[in-house]
């Protein structure tokens, strides 16, 4: 079967990309001293990320920056709708809001993403993603000097699968193979209400 994604999904820093290296940042990479790169630092992504096909008409939600939601859908991290309703569960349970529960439970630190509006996408055709739990993250806030920790499980072993699916970055890509079926604004201070004091070290 053919994915729409695929040239996208068969480039090598797809992989890395989704198991949380950096490639834009030289630091994040390991050099041998005739300039081979032996390995990239990680921090964040996916644990083993796993092939998966994901058929047409599957729902997603993803978290954006902008309150644009033609820009904040312009990204590559999104999760299945059955995900998503993990996330909203873990934060009714605990007290949260909902962007801060996603927080916690995909490991995305504030300076990566503000979560200011909430996306949800249909596939038009089948595509392909890497999947997998959230990698941890560690994040240092160069302001206030804190450190965070983000787990990425819910306190009681149980934790959400994220999708990686290369390309959707591109326009035209977007354009052939995701239906936006509606979008919400989120207020900037509720993605951060009480993950300071859940997360600082």
């Amino acid at each position: 079967m053919n994915f729409i994604n695929q040239a996208w999904f068969d480039k090598p820093e797809a992989r890395l990309e989704a198991s949380g290296a950096n490639l834009r940042s030289p630091r994040s990479a390991i050099v041998s001293p005739n300039g081979e790169v032996l390995m990239h630092i990680t921090n964040g992504g996916i644990i083993n990320p796993r092939r998966k096909a994901l058929p047409a008409g599957t729902r997603m939600v993803r978290l954006g920056g902008s309150g644009l939601p033609h820009i904040a859908v312009a990204g590559n991290w999104w999760l299945e709708w059955q995900q998503y309703k993990l996330v909203e569960a873990f934060a009714d349970r605990c007290g949260l809001p909902m962007p801060v529960a996603m927080r916690l439970l995909a490991c995305v630190p504030p300076e990566w993403n503000e979560m200011t509006v909430v996306l949800q996408a249909r596939l038009k055709v089948a595509v392909l993603a890497y999947a997998g739990n959230s990698a941890p993250v560690y994040d240092r806030d160069q302001r206030t000097g804190t450190s965070t920790y983000l787990s990425g499980s819910d306190g009681a072993g149980g934790a959400i699968e994220q999708l990686y699916i290369p390309g959707l970055v591109s326009p035209d890509l977007r354009h052939d193979c995701l239906m936006l079926e509606g979008y919400g604004h989120l207020p900037k201070e509720l993605s951060m209400q009480g993950y300071i004091i859940r997360t600082s070290a």
